[in-house]
Formats: C-alpha cells, structure tokens, sequence
C-alpha cells in the first residue's frame, strides 16, 4: 500500500505534457469497505472525513458486486437479504493541488450511490431523499445495461489538499431482497492550464476612422465571463455583445468626432475556459482612435428668415457646430460685405450692414471665406444664401405681449414657472415662424418661434421654462 501511494504522490508532482491528466482512482484499485449492517460511524457522516479510522474495515478491490458475471474485484456474496448498503473509502495523496484542473468522478452504480471527497458530497444517483443510513435504498433501480455515471469537477485542485485526500463511495441497492448489486469507480483529472488568454486583434485597428460603431476583439483562446459593460468606450460602456468562437464584437453608442479611448473595465471577470478559469490582463490598454469629422459646417438658422421685412441692417447667423475664422468680409448683402460682426462658437454671430431701405436683398458668402469647424482636419463652410424683400410698408401682423407672469400662482400654474401671453390684435392670422422673445439685448433671436399661426384675436400663452423642450 505504501509503496503503490508512493508512485501516485510522484504522478502528480511532474505531468508528463500539457494536456495530460492523471488517474487518481484506477481500475481496481484497493478500498477500505464496510458492509451496512449498521451506521459505519457516529456521527452518521464521520466515516467520509479524511482522519476518520478505517483500521477495522475490510479491504477489497473495485469492482464490488453481488451475483454479476464478474472476473476479479469483491464479491459480496451475502449482500442479498443482509444488507442494502455498503460504504467503500480510500486515501490517495496530493503532491501539489495547484497542477489539477477540471476533474472527473466516474461510477457504474446498481443501483445507485453518494460520493464524497473529503468529507464534501460531490455526486450522486437515485439518492434517497430521507437522511442516509446503513438501511437506506435507493430512490429507484438502474436500468441495465448499467452506464458509468460521470460528474465533472470544476476545480480539483480546489478541492483537494495537498497531501492526504479521501474520496467515499456509499452504495446503494434499491431493497435488501434485490438479486444483484455492482459499484465501480474512477477518479481522475486533467493538467491545470495555466497560460493566460491574450487579445490576438482588434478590429478596427487603432487610428483615424471615418466610422466607428462596433469593435471586434478576438482571442487566443475560448473565453468566459465577457460582458458589454467590460469595454470602455470614452467612460461608457459598450451597449451589446455579439460572440462568433473566439471573436467578441461590442456594439457602441453613438461617438462624437475627435480621440476615442478604449480600455477594459478595471472590474472585468474575463477568463478562459481552463478550470480554474485563467484571468485576462490586458496588455496594450487603453487603445485610442481618431475619429474623423468630414463633415462641414453649415447655418443652422439665420435672421431675417426668406420673406419680406420692413428694414434691412443686420443679419444674424447660427452653425449646426462651433466655427472658427468668422470676419465682417465673409458675409455680404447684395454684394457688400458687412461693416461689423460679433459671436463665438456656434453663434449666434451678428452681422452689420448699411442700412438698404427697399429692394431685394441677397444674402450670399464670399468665395474666399474661411470659417470652417474646428475638427484636426478643418472642414470648410461652404455658404449657403439667402434672399430677403425690404418694403417699408409691409406689415408682419399685429401680435403684442399682453401679458405676462414671473410669479405664477394660480390658472396657468405649472412646475415650469413663468410664462408670456401673445395676443394677435390684428385682422389677418399671423406666421410666428422667424419671430422671437429675448430678455437678452445682445441676443435678439434667442428664443426663435418654430412654424405656428395665429388667427386673429387668438392668443397663445409661452411657459418660459428656458429650456428645450418641445412641449413649452
């Protein structure tokens, strides 16, 4: 016996390749037994630990069977009618825990068992559902020809300890009178795999992009535990993920132009499919990407709208973006360049023209113009004009502020807070498109009236929230 735990102890210690696993129960292998005429200890579960004392057990080779056709192993010719358990033990020792991986318990059981590796139950079949005893049976019988049972062992190497183990077998007939009864056992468990995944490519490859909505990470090996939110795209995490083998593609949001950092999640749970799992450590994070603005700038609104004014000195403009390089010279009415312009960023930029007292007005950009956005790239302004009608005559409607609250309390009362009355005085319904209300002198256009018409005599009531909201 010790000479044959001996060379077990060597096995352990050196595999032989990567890959590779080891027998721990072996065909035939010695057990320590006990025939369940009574409780093999007390208490009940003592008998699976690995100090309990087997001295007085019986010793017998796997298979134990009883009236099988069966050519060695231990026979337990008095099993029908004596007893409907018997409980079977044996140490093996553990060099070093650390180089198992997953493992396998394997048992050909009629009629069925409960198996224990140190004291802690790892598999079963037709387990009873009362408390186990020696006069317990099992829950029902097994079909023949009787099949190995197989239980996979996540991490052995966490199971076991290094040195003395114990793995404890209780089988179980379905009745004392059954006419025949089998136990066979393996144990046995693959190398630990101890090299780590690795990120073989990413597509696309950092850089400048013209498009970026997805990135495709693929692996060096099978992976576990990737999730959306283990990509971080400029602080947030990736909206989805789709798996195709060892290639994960994480769906992104919507990106702004500029540099896009890409990093792992400094919580991330990724690993192979080792057992244990190996972690993933990044190596070349964060990963960075350009992303390109081709895009050029154009007007977002502009003051006075097409149509016909009474008078014509200003003109005033807003980009869908920030802008640089906006000159007074850029923007000319009927072909003279504005005297004077303001604003900053996106606008609104204000443009001072001689006054024109009548007459159409064509508002167009100069050829050599070069407002353009501020992307590594600038992207160019390329105008856009328009045309006004000055009638000192015309009128635009009749439409005054006839009231207005700072201090709502009743009848218009909302959360929202202040709020404006118009009031079309005139005979003829009004377009309020182009029109505005502005508590600001330097911002005349800062509230701008999307398309709405009022009849005549109508009101319509603003709540003056100061916010963008469509329902206001």
């Amino acid at each position: 016996m010790t000479n044959r735990l001996f060379t077990l102890a060597l096995a352990l210690a050196a595999f032989a390749a990567p890959g590779r696993g080891v027998d721990l129960i072996k065909e035939g292998a010695v057990f320590k037994y006990h025939k369940g005429t009574k409780d093999a200890s007390s208490p009940r579960s003592a008998w699976t630990g690995i100090d309990f004392d087997d001295a007085s057990w019986s010793r017998g080779k796997l298979p134990f069977y009883n009236n099988e056709d069966v050519e060695g192993g231990t026979e337990l010719s008095d099993m029908k009618n004596g007893y409907s358990t018997v409980y079977i033990r044996r140490k093996f020792r553990v060099a070093d825990p650390s180089l198992f991986g997953a493992g396998t318990l394997q048992v050909k059981a009629d009629d069925g068992y409960v198996a224990w590796l140190n004291g802690v139950e790892i598999a079963s079949l037709h387990k009873p559902s009362s408390t186990l005893r020696y006069s317990s049976r099992s829950a029902k019988t097994n079909r023949e020809p009787i099949k190995w049972h197989e239980t996979k062992i996540h991490n052995l190497g966490g199971t076991t300890e290094k040195g003395w183990n114990v793995l404890c077998v209780m089988m179980l007939n379905f009745s004392k009178g059954n006419n025949d009864a089998y136990l066979d056992v393996r144990l046995s468990s693959k190398e630990r795999e101890f090299v780590p995944p690795e990120v073989i490519s990413v597509s696309p490859e950092p850089g400048e992009l013209e498009k970026l909505d997805s990135i495709t990470v693929k692996f060096s090996e099978p992976m576990s535990g990737i999730d959306a939110g283990d990509l971080m795209v400029n602080d947030y995490p990736s909206l989805s993920l789709s798996e195709k083998g060892n290639a994960f593609t994480f769906k992104l949001d919507d990106l702004p132009p500029g540099k896009i950092d890409v990093w792992w999640s400094p919580t991330h749970g990724i690993g192979d499919q080792a057992s244990p799992p190996n972690a993933f450590a990044p190596k070349n994070d964060p990963w960075t990407y350009e992303l390109l603005d081709l895009v050029p700038p154009r007007l977002a609104s502009h003051l006075p709208l097409e149509g016909t004014v009474r008078q014509f000195s200003q003109a005033e403009v807003w980009f869908d973006e920030p802008v640089q390089g906006v000159d007074a010279r850029d923007l000319m009415a009927n072909g003279v360049t504005a005297v004077s312009v303001t604003g900053i960023g996106a606008g609104p930029y204000l443009f001072n023209f001689k006054p024109i007292l009548i007459g159409q007005v064509e508002l167009t950009w100069a050829d050599d113009a070069d407002i353009t956005d501020f992307n590594r790239t600038p992207n160019r302004f390329d105008g856009q004009a328009w045309t006004v009608q000055v009638d000192a005559e015309h009128t635009s409607g009749d439409v005054v502020i006839s009231e207005l609250s700072a201090a709502s309390v009743k009848d218009y009362k909302r959360v929202d807070g202040d709020w404006i009355e118009l009031h079309n005085r005139g005979e003829k319904e009004v377009n309020l498109e182009g029109w505005s209300l502005t508590d600001d002198r330097g911002d005349l256009a800062k509230w701008l009236f999307p398309k709405v018409t009022l009849d005549p005599d109508e009101r319509l009531v603003v709540f003056a929230t100061g916010e963008d909201d469509a329902s206001n």
